[in-house]
């Protein structure tokens, strides 16, 4: 029994599952959160792309690990505020502004991009980013199209989260998309709260 090892996995991997975010707003997401709070802590990454922000539970829960964790990093929002097929279709200046107006006052370090992400894509390095969330629009040729084009962007090491892998319904094809992503790179996958997928490109 190594006592110290012991206290260094139960502060790396138990207590980030006991965290809450500074803000949680209605999300399908929330389940994932003690996750992303350990995966911030175990990578420190320097970067964080969402793409899909809506309420901003998964953008919040980041920034609020990133300050737990004292990781300075860039955290970056990419959403039209306009829904789609899936998330449904929806007056979201209200949405984005309220958003706006807490992540400006609690974290220096969130950006939001009121954007397609096509648009936002060329606004980053390639190989600069180390986590990428991918939660937009759901159907298999979409995810498979931001998986493609956000690959270059993510750095050799990093992860890409993919969300709603356990959804068979509505014309989702995440969980297609997944099976082929499993077949090819080392991966993870937590089935509650919709499911998450974690893709590790580091093997």
């Amino acid at each position: 029994w190594d006592e110290d090892a012991a206290v260094r996995h139960y502060s790396l991997l138990i207590e980030p599952l006991f965290s809450l975010p500074l803000k949680l707003p209605v999300t399908a997401w929330s389940g994932h959160i003690p996750f992303l709070f350990a995966l911030f802590k175990c990578m420190r990454p320097r970067t964080f792309v969402d793409l899909g922000v809506h309420y901003g539970a998964s953008l919040i829960a980041a920034a609020t690990a990133s300050r737990a964790y004292s990781i300075a990093n860039r955290l970056v929002g990419v959403d039209t505020w306009a829904g789609d097929d899936h998330a449904g279709m929806y007056e979201g200046e209200a949405i984005y502004q309220d958003l706006k107006s807490f992540t400006d006052r609690h974290f220096r370090n969130v950006e939001l991009m009121r954007c397609y992400f096509d648009e936002a894509v060329n606004r980053f390095d390639d190989a600069s980013l180390d986590i990428v969330h991918i939660d937009g629009l759901h159907t298999y040729d979409a995810v498979k199209h931001d998986f493609d084009t956000w690959l270059p962007k993510v750095a050799p090491d990093g992860v890409i989260l993919f969300h709603d892998t356990t959804v068979r319904e509505r014309g989702f094809g995440v969980f297609e998309f997944w099976r082929e992503l499993e077949a090819k790179y080392r991966t993870i996958e937590f089935t509650h709260s919709h499911g998450l997928g974690v893709l590790f490109l580091d093997p």
